[in-house]
């Protein structure tokens, strides 16, 4: 069903040499539509010269490039790494001319710097003294991120794009659906996946979140429930967006330092009594997986996982492998049912090699009756 969104179109600024950061940037704002496009009215479109630029004359390309698409650009983003870029008329570089007139026109800026390791026989010394000359003058006039490789650029990128579209694109009251009988979800300060997963961390007494990471990528773990496949980049980046969110609005919180266990706030429980008429509270689930991987277990209460010098890793339980050796897909489903009933506590791991495991008590007691 159509509807409408304000659109903010978002600038991309770099030199050359990061070409994977603008590419996962493009991709984060589009990952960023699908989940938040409906529910908060806006689209964030990406803008960079190489998409958006026409051939045109009697002008310099920078001054074409500033008055057709930066002028016009809501949000700048600019990612650097070893080149600050070629210069311009005005400015040391096209891209910081971009950052300079973006800043200058009272619009929000993010800045990006790379700190990953680079060939030194690659390196401009020229490009790099002028880029660090220049991510020196940026430290009185504001605050900016590094990153050590890309996937830490995009787990940052993701977050702070979600605080920024909150603190300089507001959403209005009348931009918001309001909830119907047959819409339980929609709530006026939550989204439907945000609404959905703040529910799930409160179905279990003391419950909390999990951030997974892990070599089959990023998993949200709530309260018993694994939310999303590790190996779906969608459903990844939905359910990041919904914890971000959370996190965002302070209805949960870290409860330690390394950012891995969340738990709910004071204010997320009161914003769970908002909810609870329009929201069924979800039970404690497992995923099938682990609920027949547990169930098998129940004989003789043990799972292993070894390695296998022809075949890879097996999961072994009931004295055979459940996955289909050689496929790495079938390792990583069941690798990933092992993984939620260790973090529900329904199993725990036998020795410091983690490649045998035992059911507890609880894990007992949870054994689905329908799996034999």
């Amino acid at each position: 069903m159509p509807y409408r969104a304000d659109v903010y179109n978002v600038f991309i600024a770099s030199p050359g040499d990061v070409p994977k950061e603008r590419e996962a940037v493009r991709k984060m704002l589009v990952e960023w539509n699908y989940i938040h496009s409906r529910d908060r009215k806006q689209v964030l479109m990406p803008v960079g010269w190489e998409t958006h630029s026409t051939p045109q004359m009697g002008n310099h390309p920078q001054d074409i490039i500033n008055k057709h698409l930066l002028k016009d650009c809501d949000l700048l983003v600019a990612v650097f790494w070893t080149r600050i870029g070629s210069p311009t008329e005005k400015a040391i570089s096209g891209s910081v001319e971009e950052i300079e007139e973006h800043i200058k026109s009272g619009k929000p800026a993010m800045l990006y710097f790379s700190s990953a390791p680079a060939v030194l026989d690659s390196v401009d010394r020229k490009q790099y003294d002028a880029l660090k000359k220049f991510r020196e003058s940026c430290q009185s006039r504001g605050l900016y991120a590094s990153y050590d490789s890309l996937e830490d650029f995009r787990e940052k990128f993701n977050r702070q794009l979600a605080q920024e579209v909150i603190r300089a694109f507001p959403t209005s009251p009348e931009s918001i659906s309001a909830p119907t009988a047959s819409d339980k979800l929609a709530q006026p300060a939550l989204s439907r996946n945000a609404s959905e997963l703040l529910c799930q961390i409160a179905s279990m007494e003391n419950g909390y979140l999990l951030r997974i990471k892990s070599d089959l990528g990023n998993s949200i773990w709530a309260s018993g429930r694994t939310m999303n496949n590790p190996q779906d980049s969608r459903e990844r980046a939905k359910w990041e967006a919904a914890f971000q969110e959370l996190e965002q609005l302070g209805l949960i919180e870290d409860s330690g330092t390394d950012r891995k266990k969340f738990e709910l706030t004071e204010k997320g429980f009161e914003e769970l009594a908002n909810i609870s008429h329009n929201f069924d509270t979800l039970p404690v689930a497992l995923s099938q997986d682990a609920q027949e991987l547990l169930g098998k277990a129940s004989n003789d209460g043990r799972i292993y996982r070894n390695f296998d010098m022809h075949n890879g890793y097996k999961i072994i339980v009931g004295g055979s492998a459940i996955n289909e050796l050689g496929n790495a897909r079938s390792l990583a489903r069941w690798d990933n049912a092992l993984v939620e009933l260790e973090l529900a506590e329904l199993i725990s791991a036998v020795g410091d090699k983690r490649q045998a495991f035992q059911v507890t008590d609880k894990g007992f007691k949870a054994i689905p009756p329908n799996i034999e």
